[in-house]
């Protein structure tokens, strides 16, 4: 076993899907440079570049964080200098995917799950939550009643630690719509629901996993016809674009967003992120149900 996995395996921080993916990353480097002495930065940048081949960019950052983990790692344990730290991510040559959504492509995805099925309740409110608040696809799936708490919100966040947001007046209509039709008086929020059975009655299952929000969102996506594959981390880019640009404070987004690195934050704003549609003066009026007006909680 080398030393970056072992140093992964010992890791008490990251997810068992995480820790997966970063440990195979650190057995294809280790492959690729054999020896402690070989690890530079010219060295890691190689080993990324060929990468490359027959892999998609997105895949080769996954791993490229792997590494960049185990090294600072690397270096906090003493065993020697952080030789990850100045390497950057391949850069995507399809940028749309990271393209925040247009106030017409929110209202269309919306416009998705207008009905009153079970389905539809759960959906809107995943959606609007994702859009409001900027959170992980993983939050979203660890958010339980127990973290539920007036206008506040708390689920375990990226690196295992706890993250809260404040929920508007928009989050709190539609996830109040969701859990009394589901009924659901403990457990996860965002839960599968199976098959109607015979006297018309739905499940719901267990918490839906990260992959189960991913397919809920690509297949609103095509529903609402937008011409892109959209993927939950999309909303994460639009919550903190539209915020920036509605003139919310950077330190308000990061709170929200969970975010801890202004580094990063700004790495949401780009030219191909400038739309000729105004956002508006706040982000509170922004999501519309598709012209059948805003999500509000209902009365009684």
């Amino acid at each position: 076993m080398g030393t970056l996995v072992a140093i992964i395996d010992r890791s008490q921080k990251l997810r068992p899907h995480s820790k997966e993916l970063y440990r195979h990353a650190a057995q294809l480097f280790e492959a690729f440079a054999p020896g402690e002495r070989t690890w530079t930065p010219a060295t890691v940048e190689a080993w990324r570049d060929s990468m490359v081949r027959g892999r998609k960019p997105q895949t080769v950052n996954r791993y490229l964080n792997g590494i960049r983990y185990a090294s600072r790692r690397y270096e906090a344990l003493g065993h020697g200098v952080d030789f990850a730290r100045s390497i950057e991510r391949l850069r995507e040559p399809d940028r749309v995917k990271r393209k925040p959504l247009t106030r017409e492509e929110a209202q269309a995805l919306l416009g998705t799950c207008s009905g009153g099925s079970l389905v539809d309740l759960r959906d809107r409110a995943l959606i609007v939550v994702g859009l409001k608040t900027g959170v992980r696809a993983s939050w979203l799936c660890d958010l339980s009643l127990s973290g539920m708490e007036g206008r506040r919100a708390t689920a375990e966040a990226k690196g295992g630690r706890g993250h809260t947001v404040v929920l508007d007046d928009e989050c709190l209509g539609a996830l109040g719509a969701w859990l009394r039709a589901g009924v659901i008086g403990r457990g996860k929020v965002f839960r599968s629901i199976g098959r109607a059975r015979m006297d018309g009655e739905q499940a719901l299952g267990d918490g839906l996993s990260r992959q189960g929000v991913h397919a809920i969102v690509r297949n609103r996506g095509r529903a609402a016809k937008i011409r892109r594959p959209l993927h939950p981390h999309l909303f994460r880019h639009t919550y903190v674009t539209w915020s920036l640009d509605a003139g919310v404070p950077p330190h308000r987004v990061m709170a929200q967003s969970g975010h801890r690195s202004m580094a990063v934050l700004s790495g949401y704003v780009s030219d191909l992120q400038a739309e000729s549609d105004p956002i508006g003066a706040h982000l509170g009026n922004l999501i519309e149900n598709n012209g059948r007006g805003t999500l509000r909680p209902r009365k009684g």
